[in-house]
């Protein structure tokens, strides 16, 4: 990294406190943060590779209780994003296409969720969400790209405790490598 570009893109105090960077098909920023206050989803997008300029769209989730965005792309741009509720509910939000300009929402199996997880599209399209909960690290695998059904899997590490901090990545294989924290 020899050069930087600086962009303020929200300077409200309490704003972007968790955040996400992706890149879209066209290797632009999008640069997405929890809007305090509000609830609400912002999905900045960078008009240029050097992100230069850009236009900041709010994507209305579920009112003041998200929490904790992870976002992945899809191969024709849209989003998927994960998140959590006040109340702990593991959500996904499936936008059906690149400027999100509508969504399906998807309560995933959760057991007092207490971390932000982590959200990975498959090649198929297929999300595939993890994230913390009592007892281990829950697996969700969506059996389709709207993710109507899928298959629950708790993957737990040697000792007691809760997983939280949740990270994964999609390996050419096409299977997850994820790291988390394990509290005792």
């Amino acid at each position: 990294c020899t050069q930087t570009t600086r962009l303020s893109l929200d300077a409200r105090p309490d704003n972007g406190r968790v955040s996400q960077v992706v890149l879209d098909s066209g290797g632009r920023p999008r640069v997405y943060w929890h809007q305090a206050g509000r609830g609400a989803l912002v999905d900045a997008r960078c008009s240029d590779t050097t992100c230069a300029s850009a236009s900041a769209p709010v994507i209305a989730l579920n009112g003041p209780s998200v929490r904790d965005p992870a976002i992945a792309m899809r191969a024709n741009g849209a989003p998927v994003v994960q998140y959590r509720t006040g109340r702990g509910n593991q959500m996904l939000a499936l936008c059906a296409d690149a400027r999100c300009t509508s969504l399906v929402r998807r309560e995933l199996p959760s057991a007092n969720s207490l971390d932000r997880g982590a959200v990975l599209v498959r090649n198929d399209g297929r999300p595939l969400a993890y994230y913390g909960s009592v007892g281990g690290t829950v697996v969700y695998d969506c059996l389709n790209v709207d993710c109507g059904s899928g298959v629950t899997n708790t993957i737990t590490a040697p000792g007691s405790g809760t997983s939280s901090h949740v990270a994964a990545v999609l390996r050419s294989v096409n299977r997850a490598l994820r790291v988390y924290i394990r509290r005792a």
